[in-house]
């Protein structure tokens, strides 16, 4: 099978695509057929090893010291039940799936041995295997800060910062599902693109507009990084929540101190990845409600090119990479 590599940190030229053996599933394991996965920003930072401020040394034990410790980049994956191991009774053969591997990574290939019991589940037949893949890094994360961690209520304010990238737009998206009325902030340029989206309301970042709106918000969901912790506390409510999605290590442990004595809570830190949230944003997307964005597809041997564009900060949505099998 084809597989894209890296055997050393660098820029995306790093990444090559080669024969690799076909992997075979053992007891409790399954092999899936990868039809599309994505090029996402932890890939991009994986590959470089270009972490939030304070995270690179702990990346290193994590990923390999002085060369990847896993080759196979890919976090998510949309694809076909191929084979099934001894034991395994909950897939089948020819069975649709999508999910997400985390730091197990390993989707930029034609074929991955996972166990049944891992981090996927159903694709309903009316959703693409683009859109599957699509689903899980930008929702899965986007659920953990808002439903689970924030506690979003219907009819309360929600802002979006970095809200046309996977994870800001899954963000408006799932904003509306819980009933919030949602703004969004972006660059120049993506007003019409994240009102279609859900936003009511669309901030230019470049102008700081959002900061001097007079919008008491209960939510700010800040997945761009570039956060201010002051600046953020004067347009929150009261009782309001704040979401580091993308925070650096300073930014975590001044949240840490500034939650202690303050009615307004922050949130920072990795997202949980949960099967439940899977299913929710299989059925709402199969129902028409969420739909990721996508911003363009590559074929695997143009991966490349793929993280060259992601490397840009410009990309809408999820950067597609379909297999070629």
């Amino acid at each position: 099978m084809k597989a894209a590599l890296f055997t050393t940190y660098g820029p995306p030229e790093v990444v090559r695509v080669v024969d690799v053996p076909d992997p075979r599933p053992g007891p409790g394991e399954v092999l899936v057929r990868i039809v599309a996965t994505t090029v996402s920003t932890a890939d991009v930072r994986i590959r470089g090893l270009a972490m939030p401020k304070g995270f690179g040394l702990m990346a290193r034990p994590v990923f390999g010291w002085t060369r990847p410790r896993k080759p196979i980049l890919g976090v998510d994956f949309a694809g076909v039940i191929e084979e099934q191991g001894p034991g395994v009774s909950t897939f089948s053969p020819g069975d649709r799936v999508f999910g997400i591997m985390g730091v197990g990574l390993g989707c930029h290939a034609e074929k991955r041995v996972m166990l049944s019991t891992g981090n996927f589940v159903s694709l309903p037949d009316s959703v693409s295997f683009e859109h599957g893949t699509s689903l899980p890094f930008g929702g899965t994360t986007a659920l953990h800060f808002l439903r689970t961690c924030a506690r979003l209520q219907a009819g309360e304010r929600l802002l979006v910062i970095g809200a046309s990238g996977a994870v800001g737009s899954a963000a408006v998206q799932i904003g509306n599902i819980l009933g919030a009325k949602v703004d969004g902030v972006a660059g120049r340029g993506k007003g019409d693109l994240l009102r279609k989206v859900g936003c009511d309301h669309v901030y230019d970042y470049t102008k700081g507009e959002h900061l001097s709106s007079g919008v008491p918000y209960d939510v700010v969901f800040d997945s761009a990084g570039a956060g201010d912790l002051k600046a953020y506390a004067s347009i929150l409510g009261p009782s309001g929540r704040l979401c580091l999605v993308a925070a650096d290590l300073p930014q975590i442990l001044k949240s840490t101190w500034r939650a202690v004595g303050s009615k307004q809570k922050v949130f920072a830190g990795p997202g949980a990845e949960a099967k439940s949230d899977l299913r929710d944003l299989a059925t709402w997307c199969a129902a028409g409600t969420f739909r990721p964005l996508i911003d363009r597809t590559y074929p695997l041997a143009e991966i490349a090119l793929a993280h060259a564009y992601v490397d840009t900060g410009r990309k809408n949505g999820s950067v597609i990479v379909k297999m070629e099998s």
